[in-house]
């Protein structure tokens, strides 16, 4: 999204684009306005997870969970709240590249903890609306 656009604007945007009349607001109780409401996040997000858009990539360091794994796994690191998809795209222990299995919303692994602790790299983007 360019500077100042919104969910709103980007929508009625669109809907011109289609030869349709332009959103004043999302609660004007047209279909319009309730279909591109609906949409448009699950859309959003669609977009941003085909491709690894460099505005929407994002490095983390994660830290270790206190509680136990529930397999065969020594160790479990929550995965930011904020991650769309199932996974994260890259996974790097002390600068070097790994393998790292994810489970649910935690990424489990087999070895015993670095001085450096595991950086994510997901696709994690929430623009304003």
């Amino acid at each position: 999204m360019a500077t100042g656009d919104t969910k709103l604007s980007i929508c009625s945007d669109a809907l011109i684009m289609l030869g349709s009349s332009p959103l004043s607001s999302f609660s004007e109780g047209t279909d319009a306005a309730q279909i591109t409401d609906r949409l448009y996040d699950d859309l959003r997000d669609t977009i941003i997870l085909c491709y690894p858009w460099s505005f929407s990539l994002k490095k983390q360091q994660l830290a270790r969970s206190v509680d136990a794994p529930p397999n065969e796994w020594s160790y479990a690191y929550p995965l930011p709240s904020d991650i769309l998809g199932s996974g994260p795209r890259a996974l790097f222990t002390s600068g070097s590249a790994g393998a790292r299995s994810t489970v649910g919303r935690c990424t489990a692994a087999k070895c015993r903890p670095t001085s450096t602790p595991f950086t994510l790299i997901i696709s994690s983007v929430r623009p304003r609306t």
